[in-house]
């Protein structure tokens, strides 16, 4: 499972290279319903890049089928801020992404994904995207067994966004 943080429309096109076609060809995307699935086109969309919807005022349909696909020994991508960041900083992790690591398979590791330079070239506010660097740092995979000390889904948000927050967020 990776977990990314969220402060641009540009998110998953800079962690999608990053991750590779093997790995993105066993992972599933966690998508805003009303964003991707209102028309056609976005279910077009979500249907060839293999984006489920995730609805926050009905996050069980989502849950449940995210842990579907790591019970199917594939990967979920996930925004565990749920909405792109207003200011480019990280944000306060929703309980659901604590939900899904406490009921994931034991094997589930967490791969924390700090983007960087999305929010410059692309915040909010913009229509079109400014050029600017990209870059995306990965952390350390956890194993599930190392976040046991968390025990509400909202510990397990608070622990994962502690470990996001140690990636460095600048270029060097």
């Amino acid at each position: 499972m990776y977990i990314a943080n969220h402060v641009s429309d540009l998110d998953p096109l800079a962690l999608a290279p990053a991750l590779g076609y093997r790995r993105l060809s066993h992972a599933w995307w966690s998508g805003d319903q009303g964003r991707l699935f209102d028309s056609g086109a976005g279910r077009l969309l979500a249907r060839a890049t293999r984006i489920f919807p995730v609805d926050e005022r009905r996050p069980t349909s989502a849950l449940s089928f995210a842990l579907e696909v790591l019970d199917r020994g594939e990967s979920v991508i996930w925004f565990p801020e749920s909405w792109r960041s207003p200011d480019g900083e990280l944000q306060k992790f929703l309980p659901g992404i604590g939900h899904l690591v406490l009921n994931a398979p034991a094997q589930v590791q967490v791969v924390p994904a700090r983007l960087a330079g999305t929010f410059e070239a692309l915040p909010r506010t913009r229509r079109w995207p400014r050029p600017k660097a990209l870059r995306v740092t990965f952390g350390t995979p956890i194993a599930k067994d190392r976040l046991a000390q968390a025990e509400t889904p909202a510990e397990m948000a608070e622990l994962l966004r502690g470990e996001m927050a140690i990636l460095p967020k600048k270029r060097r």
